[in-house]
């Protein structure tokens, strides 16, 4: 089977049909989310059929400042280690307790990472928290 180009293979549509009720408040969900209909109602699809996490724009700011701040981490334990391997450094008890802060600071990272996913991946779930 060929590959498709992208507009073959967005071509479907789904159409609804919505009571001016519905409407409004569907229109009030997508402008506080910052998005528009068609990017909320295909994020709420494919994290129903598990194509997900499609993340909102928040979700995606709050991304970027969880790779800042990993990438700075990054940068300090970089030189951490590098002081140590040529000698510059003796580890100490008080290096240990920075390389184990270092380790607690990744690990909440991770967390955070976890939570924006599965909060992506349950968000149209009844009943799960937002």
């Amino acid at each position: 089977m060929e590959l498709q180009n992208a507009a073959e293979r967005f071509n479907h549509s789904a159409h609804v049909r919505l009571d001016e009720m519905e409407d409004r408040a569907f229109q009030q969900v997508v402008d506080e989310l910052g998005t528009t209909r068609s990017k909320l109602l295909k994020k709420i699809i494919r994290e129903l059929i598990g194509a997900g996490p499609d993340l909102l724009a928040q979700e995606w700011k709050l991304m970027e400042d969880l790779r800042f701040q990993l990438a700075a981490i990054g940068r300090n334990f970089n030189q951490l280690v590098r002081a140590i391997h040529t000698g510059k450094m003796i580890v100490t008890p008080q290096d240990r307790a920075l390389v184990e802060g270092v380790r607690d600071q990744v690990e909440q990272v991770r967390k955070e990472i976890v939570i924006i996913i599965d909060r992506s991946c349950h968000r149209w779930v009844k009943g799960a928290s937002q």
